[in-house]
């Protein structure tokens, strides 16, 4: 749908300003499994509200230096954009001979979560109040 892919996008764009900024670069965005609405939200009953959160699993690879990894991330963490962030790995990007005292660059593997507010196709309330209230989030944080 094209409200889940704007929210994807949003995300790239927030990533990709925030890797500037810090440093780093953002070498890769995938899809992790298949969007879904969590399970609790699954079994509650339904309301009539005719809209759920559903879970967009992402992965999202960054490299640099340690410092402004953890910068970055730290950053992306403030976002205005409803997500869970997960450090999945950090590791070496070139393998350095042993010895040298040289460091490489890092990479850093994060598993995302963006939550979408799924709305009834008839009304479009929830995705238009969504979009009007993200911008407002950063201010309550």
């Amino acid at each position: 749908r094209a409200d889940r892919a704007a929210i994807v996008a949003r995300l790239v764009q927030t990533a990709a300003r925030i890797a500037g900024e810090q440093g780093v670069s953002l070498d890769q965005v995938d899809a992790r499994g298949t969007p879904a609405v969590p399970a609790a939200a699954a079994a509650a009953p339904q309301t009539g509200s005719g809209f759920a959160f559903e879970a967009i699993p992402l992965e999202l690879t960054l490299s640099g230096s340690y410092s402004a990894l953890l910068a970055a991330i730290r950053e992306l963490a403030r976002a205005p954009l409803p997500m869970q962030i997960q450090i999945a790995a950090i590791e070496r990007s070139v393998p350095q001979p042993a010895g040298t005292g040289v460091a490489g660059p890092l990479s850093a593997r994060l598993d995302l979560t963006l939550q979408h507010l799924t709305d009834d196709a008839a009304t479009g309330w929830a995705s238009h109040h969504l979009a009007e209230d993200l911008p407002n989030h950063a201010r309550f944080q």
